[in-house]
């Protein structure tokens, strides 16, 4: 066997120089996957989305995301598994209004307005 042969200091050596190239790879693709998340805007819009607050008006939101992609009457997001609390909130919100931004695939954000226009419900999720 490979290691059978090997000194003790040989194994530690080659089990320590294994350890930190499997640390390497990994941070180059955590660096890659982030780094095409922030290139994408995704990462920029996503920061603007967590700064929308309860009270503000449609005006104050269009300033951070920009025009929705399609506005609705019904709650939704890129999938309910997994997001039902987000569900649960949405309905007891007494939002009459949403609006929706598609990013990605399959990830939308949702702002829902009440009868003043105002945000009561923020929401977002997909896979």
């Amino acid at each position: 066997m490979f290691l059978g042969d090997m000194g003790q200091a040989k194994k530690k050596k080659l089990i320590l120089v294994v350890g930190v190239s499997a640390a390497i790879v990994i941070g180059f693709l955590w660096a890659i996957v982030f780094s095409l998340r922030v290139w994408s805007g995704e990462y920029a819009f996503t920061k603007n989305f967590e700064r929308v607050a309860l009270g503000f008006d449609e005006a104050q939101v269009v300033a951070l995301l920009g025009n929705p992609n399609e506005k609705g009457v019904q709650f939704r997001l890129g999938q309910r598994k997994g997001f039902e609390k987000a569900y649960q909130r949405a309905s007891e919100s007494n939002a009459k209004t949403y609006w929706f931004w598609y990013r990605g695939t399959d990830v939308v954000y949702t702002v829902g307005f009440d009868e003043q226009r105002e945000v009561v419900v923020a929401e977002y999720g997909g896979t």
